[in-house]
């Protein structure tokens, strides 16, 4: 389970869990059609496209089972990825969240995302495009928590990143 929605369930925001499950339920469907290399398309037709891919007979159920098929349904694309041969073999594997401040770990079962992360970089062939800073996307700034904001300099260094990148 996703360490955001775990933490809705807690606190009993029953709302706030159903949108992240389904957010997340669109983001893992969003990278089958990745891992299949199939166009992904807009709303009306995504859940009827999802069907056709190869994937979808075994992460459908999963995804359709809501937080309790949240991380069979990762490892399985883990597994996807994996197969694809783009990087290193990873292996998936459940772990406890690690919050990234003063080596905090939170009950919240996670995939290893960030080994993921680190081999899809790596396989990078062009070493100007490897090098890159890794400062995601703008999501990350318009959607972030006050921990990220308030206590970090990340909001300053993603700003200087991007002009940076953009030639100012």
């Amino acid at each position: 389970m996703h360490p955001l929605l775990a933490r809705t369930v807690e606190t009993g925001d029953q709302r706030g869990a159903r949108l992240l499950s389904a957010r997340l339920a669109e983001l893992m469907m969003e990278l089958a059609f990745l891992q299949e290399r199939r166009y992904r398309p807009y709303a009306k037709w995504f859940g009827r496209a999802f069907e056709q891919l190869a994937v979808a007979r075994e992460l459908g159920p999963l995804l359709d089972a809501g937080a309790e098929g949240r991380l069979e349904a990762l490892v399985l694309l883990g597994r996807c990825h994996d197969q694809l041969g783009i990087t290193e073999r990873v292996g998936p594997r459940i772990e406890q969240f690690s919050v990234g401040i003063a080596d905090a770990v939170r009950p919240y079962s996670v995939l290893n995302t960030g080994e993921y992360v680190d081999a899809t970089v790596e396989a990078i062939g062009d070493r100007s495009l490897r090098d890159l800073p890794r400062v995601g996307s703008l999501d990350q700034l318009t959607h972030a928590d006050d921990t990220l904001i308030t206590f970090t300099d990340w909001p300053a260094a993603l700003a200087e990143r991007f002009r940076d990148q953009l030639g100012h």
